[in-house]
């Protein structure tokens, strides 16, 4: 479902710069996974938990 709404969000944006952009430019991000293990200490509640342990 979010690949396919990508896509056409897209598309309807390129779109829309070839009709009404003018010098307007597009700019468009693939997300990436990120992958591997996380950096740092990691906590669901950032209010309780610190960084400087």
């Amino acid at each position: 479902m979010y690949g396919r709404s990508k896509i056409l969000a897209e598309q309807a944006a390129w779109e829309f710069i070839r009709a009404e952009g003018g010098r307007t430019e597009l700019a468009t991000i693939c997300p990436v996974a990120g992958m591997g293990p996380v950096l740092g200490n990691v906590s669901a509640d950032p209010i309780t938990s610190s960084s400087a342990a």
